[in-house]
């Protein structure tokens, strides 16, 4: 997989940085993400959107405790893909002074998207 592009802005209110990675381009097949570096992340976002005529399908947000992780990744947050909107999206904010518990996430495609494609993207907020 790559990363299929990267932008990055200050917020006006907040002056935290917000940095969105498009993880996943025209995907449909089972497949795992990139791994994104989460350390000192104030909150992480997954948002995917779906194209015309994609009927089911599931995205999970996940996360690991290191780069390479070869055992059971946490699933931070899960999206079901469906006929009836063609956006869909889950947050994890854990506020300035904590930071995230798991140095990288990904998306993974756990279950094949049905009908069409999707575009995914990954929010970090810093």
């Amino acid at each position: 997989m790559a990363i299929y592009g990267e932008e990055s802005s200050i917020q006006a209110l907040s002056g935290k940085e917000l940095t969105r990675y498009k993880v996943f381009s025209a995907a449909s097949d089972t497949a795992s993400g990139d791994e994104l570096d989460a350390r000192n992340a104030d909150a992480i976002s997954l948002l995917v959107e779906s194209s015309t005529g994609v009927s089911a399908g599931t995205v999970l947000l996940e996360g690991a405790p290191s780069a390479s992780y070869t055992g059971t990744w946490i699933s931070l947050g899960s999206l079901t893909i469906n006929a009836a909107s063609k956006a869909f999206g889950v947050s994890i904010g854990l506020g300035a002074t904590t930071g995230f518990p798991c140095r990288v996430v990904r998306a993974r495609i756990s279950s094949a998207i049905t009908g069409g494609t999707i575009v995914a993207y990954i929010f970090i907020q810093r």
